[in-house]
């Protein structure tokens, strides 16, 4: 009896390694998730900028490294890492700053989505990492906990724990906040 092939095996008997990524399409693709990972460790917006440079200039410079996994937790973690190089070299003025208006938006509109965004940055800010972390991954950008557990190297129920207790914390500062609004 013939042993099984697999078809990533096929595919390395025939062609060598597997498919390497394209720096292009990756960069197309999933430009817009680097950025937001940044901007929710804290990164203001022209600072998310510059950093999400940085992230693909380790992507191209690692792609050979790549294992083929999925892309998006490599990126994250690659982000991660470069928000934290970031953070450590800017000042907590320019982390608080809005996202700059587009000279084709409503003000008023425009204020009030900044404002928003802002509150929203500004809570999660308060959360600790690990909960911050699962929070993104899994709300925003819609991870399963099993992937986020594999990704930060933790245990499902930690994921679910976290991501469970930075909702009620936002949830509380969202209320907080509110109330502290109704006030005025």
């Amino acid at each position: 009896m013939a042993a099984r092939t697999w078809p990533i095996e096929r595919l390395r008997s025939v062609g060598g390694a597997r498919p390497a990524l394209d720096f292009e399409r990756v960069y197309a693709d999933e430009v817009k998730f680097v950025w937001r990972v940044l901007r929710v460790f804290g990164l203001s917006a022209d600072v998310a900028d510059d950093a999400t440079q940085d992230v693909f200039v380790v992507v191209h410079r690692r792609l050979a490294e790549f294992d083929g996994g999925a892309v998006r937790p490599w990126l994250f973690t690659i982000a991660r890492g470069v928000a934290r190089n970031h953070l450590r070299s800017t000042t907590r003025a320019e982390r608080r700053r809005a996202p700059p208006a587009s000279p084709t938006d409503d003000p008023h509109t425009s204020l009030v989505e900044r404002e928003r965004l802002q509150l929203a940055l500004d809570i999660l800010a308060e959360l600790d990492e690990d909960k911050r972390t699962a929070f993104l991954l899994m709300d925003v950008e819609g991870f399963s906990a099993p992937e986020v557990a594999e990704l930060t190297g933790t245990n499902v129920n930690t994921v679910y724990a976290r991501r469970r207790s930075a909702r009620i914390a936002f949830e509380a500062a969202l209320r907080r906040r509110a109330g502290e609004e109704g006030e005025r």
